[in-house]
């Protein structure tokens, strides 16, 4: 059975998420999601600059929604320029782009500020006339929260995918078959959204929320071929729940760690200098 099997992009336009308030249909995802943002822009500015939590988090967001547009605009441009030439109003589309193109350049900046001005939690002391410092490793109610909302934030970007790009991934179902597409599909778009965010920023949108982020064992951003390594680690069947017995397939294979931002009460610990060693 196809994947757009009695999909029709009509329902586009029916907002399944709709409220009606009076004559005007309001969308309650978009509507929780500016509430979020403003509760957040609001407990930046009461907490003095520092708690960021929130705000990177739904910068996060809105840097993929907006990549993704300018990505599927620059498809369009690409493919489509003749009929846009010869349109109505072809400067609607020339907006889209900008517009897209620049938050996206914000969202960047905004993320990049935090990231910059984030710090681990680091105890220095000396031992045995050694400098030595200790990280505090994220725990397993904070990774559970990275399991669940980047896995929900992994398909709710493939479904725009699948979309945007529907044509082109009904070919590719013809030829392999719905199960392997949609098994390609998955595995495509979790290995982009873990190494694009780990990547640039160390931290997915859900590491955002959490406060935390990937580290090699000197607390660095890792490298982005040992980000790739880690990525690809995920696609080992079950590796998401394997923080629940140990650190982690992906971690431990890549020899990476989720590391907190702040003193949290979590006695897992590792020094980096007994690493050199």
């Amino acid at each position: 059975m196809s994947l757009f099997h009695n999909v029709e992009f009509s329902f586009i336009d029916s907002d399944v998420l709709g409220m009606w308030v009076g004559d005007s249909l309001i969308n309650m995802a978009n509507l929780l999601f500016y509430v979020l943002l403003l509760v957040g822009a609001l407990l930046f500015l009461a907490n003095g600059f520092k708690n960021a939590r929130i705000v990177g988090f739904c910068f996060a967001i809105i840097l993929i929604s907006h990549a993704l547009s300018l990505a599927y605009s620059i498809y369009i441009f690409s493919t489509k320029f003749s009929e846009i030439a010869k349109s109505d109003q072809p400067y609607w589309v020339i907006i889209f782009f900008i517009t897209n193109m620049l938050w996206s350049w914000f969202s960047y900046y905004v993320l990049r500020t935090i990231y910059q001005h984030r710090k681990l939690a680091v105890d220095e002391f000396e031992e045995d006339g050694v400098k030595r410092a200790a990280f505090n490793i994220a725990g397993k109610g904070k990774r559970i929260v990275h399991l669940i909302v980047d896995r929900l934030m992994i398909i709710l970007i493939g479904f725009n995918w699948v979309l945007y790009f529907r044509e082109t991934i009904e070919d590719i179902e013809d030829s392999m078959g719905t199960r392997l597409t949609i098994i390609l599909l998955m595995a495509l778009g979790e290995l982009m959204y873990f190494c694009f965010f780990e990547g640039i920023f160390a931290a997915t949108p859900a590491k955002y929320l959490t406060a935390t982020r990937v580290g090699d064992e000197y607390g660095n951003k890792p490298r982005f071929g040992i980000i790739v390594k880690r990525s690809l680690s995920r696609l080992i069947p079950f590796d998401a729940l394997s923080f629940l017995f140990s650190n982690g397939w992906h971690d431990s294979i890549s020899d990476t760690y989720v590391l907190n931002d702040k003193i949290v009460e979590d006695e897992s610990v590792f020094s980096f200098e007994e690493k050199m060693q």
